[in-house]
Formats: C-alpha cells, structure tokens, sequence
C-alpha cells in the first residue's frame, strides 16, 4: 500500500473496522447493563431481605462468587455471606 500510495483505502479501512468495533462493545455494554438492571429488581422483589446492589455487582464482576470475595469486598460477614449466595 505505501508503494502504491493507497493510503486513503486503508485509513477508511481502519476507521471502518474502528466504528464496527465500536458499535459492537456499545451495544454489548448496553446489553450488561440491561441485565443487571433486571437482577437487581429481581432480587429486591423476591429476596428484599438480602438485596444489595452492590452484591449484584459483585456477582457480575465475579460469576463464580465465594463467600470470602463478599467477606473481602466488605459486603458481609461470613454467616452472612453464605446466607446470600
């Protein structure tokens, strides 16, 4: 490309597959956020009694959730803990 000085292609090439990029982590945030919107109404309505939003975090920050990741993040004591999850 620099031989032939076809520089115009490849920038619109880059910024094409920038704006792709883009446009799909975009609507994957959107997508996230959306879900942990829900979970954390859900859990207010079916378990007010251990709703935290920031335990909704948590467990979306880390899928595979430990009571010592709730007991490190000072969410909950261990009994605690092991009540939520």
């Amino acid at each position: 490309m620099t031989e032939s000085g076809a520089w115009e292609a490849w920038i619109l090439y880059m910024l094409e597959a920038v704006e792709t990029m883009a446009t799909h982590t975009r609507q994957k945030i959107t997508a996230i956020r959306e879900l942990m919107d829900h979970w954390v109404a859900r859990v207010k309505t079916e378990a007010p009694r251990i709703y935290s939003k920031d335990l909704v975090e948590i467990v979306f920050r880390q899928p595979y959730c430990k009571i010592r990741f709730l007991e490190r993040d000072g969410l909950a004591t261990r009994q605690t803990a092991s009540k939520y999850l």
